[in-house]
């Protein structure tokens, strides 16, 4: 009889941990910086996978995704919101790396994230910029614009 109060209990006390997992997991909340990270690393990943094309998070890598974009999705008509997405996390990431910039959380007036960088006020939108570059993939730079935006950021 003991034994059976036992796993009576024993059970009741898994269950019990079980459920409080998993609503610690449902409160879980990954800053806007997490999500653009892992959003990044997809882009990362397929670049490679996809277009045997190496991404570093370097200023430089931008020509890479420029190219990327003009070679892969230039023919493309309508482009998926998730490639969109790790595109634009991408080209925000390399902007954190390199230039020390911030990820603001979408908001009212934008949205989708945008970048700041203190300690000045200026914040950009490389969703933005990843628009601008599908929507004309052979007349824009997405490198050229990030490096105009990183010269007025110093400044």
């Amino acid at each position: 009889m003991l034994t059976i109060v036992l796993l009576l209990l024993a059970g009741l006390a898994v269950i019990a941990v079980g459920r409080l997992v998993i609503i610690a997991f449902r409160k879980r909340r990954d800053t806007t910086g997490e999500q653009m990270e892992l959003a990044s690393r997809i882009c990362e990943a397929a670049a490679r996978d996809a277009f045997d094309i190496e991404l570093d998070y370097s200023l430089e890598s931008l020509a890479k995704l420029d190219e990327l974009i003009e070679g892969g999705f230039a023919s493309v008509p309508e482009v998926h919101e998730d490639t969109r997405l790790v595109l634009g996390a991408y080209l925000g990431q390399v902007l954190v790396h390199c230039c020390g910039a911030k990820w603001r959380a979408a908001d009212q007036e934008h949205a989708r994230a945008t970048l700041v960088f203190p300690p000045s006020i200026q914040s950009i939108s490389p969703f933005e910029m990843v628009e601008r570059k599908l929507c004309a993939p052979l007349e824009t730079s997405i490198s050229a614009e990030a490096r105009e935006f990183t010269v007025r950021v110093a400044a």
